[in-house]
């Protein structure tokens, strides 16, 4: 679905939960992808629970939902905007 989303040339791409039901393997070689997306210059809008992909693939992170404390998310110097 990746690859025909991006046959159409897109500026952003939204991905919603992409990295569901993969496992450690998988999921690195999805992070490698969506990191060679992003350095094409393609805007995109990650929804994904597996935050070290969204701490070491994102600019910027907006956390809906947290943790009371919030532990656990700022790990990494990014923009991140806890709501």
């Amino acid at each position: 679905e990746i690859g025909i989303a991006l046959a159409m040339n897109p500026k952003l791409l939204l991905l919603d939960e992409v990295m569901s039901g993969l496992n450690s393997t998988e999921i690195d070689a999805g992070f490698e992808l969506i990191k060679k997306i992003r350095d094409r210059g393609i805007t995109i809008l990650l929804v994904e629970h597996v935050m070290r992909i969204v701490t070491n693939a994102c600019n910027r992170i907006l956390v809906l939902h947290h943790p009371p404390d919030g532990r656990g998310l700022l790990h990494r110097a990014a923009d991140i905007h806890i709501y």
